[in-house]
């Protein structure tokens, strides 16, 4: 796991699922991601609209995002009582970021 940690080597599927079951933690917690610019972001929610089924959403107070997805749009109602509940102070920074490495998507919706 150092080594992976280091960025020496990429561990297997497999070697990925051993250390996400060891740590607690969803496999998707070890996927790399390399975006680093707002178009990056921006580019890869537009590109996330067919396949995931995301949406843009106009009202007169904002713009944001929903998905035809259920599994997603359950995600994203869970993502957003978390990070309500860190603004409100009612959990930490360390807790929230806890819960999203350990978010168990396909359990919250019965799958």
């Amino acid at each position: 796991m150092r080594s992976y940690e280091l960025g020496y080597r990429m561990p297997s599927e497999s070697q990925i699922g051993l250390m996400s079951k060891a740590l607690g933690v969803s496999p998707e917690v070890f996927v790399g991601c390399s975006i680093k610019t707002d178009q990056e972001v921006i580019h890869l929610l537009f590109n996330l609209e067919g396949p995931c089924g995301f949406l843009p959403l106009r009202d007169l107070a904002a713009v944001s995002a929903t998905s035809k997805n259920p599994i997603i749009e359950k995600a994203f109602h869970d993502w957003g009582e978390q990070r309500a509940k860190l603004d409100a102070g009612e959990i930490t920074e360390e807790e929230y970021k806890d819960w999203k490495d350990t978010y168990a998507l396909q359990e919250k919706v019965g799958l």
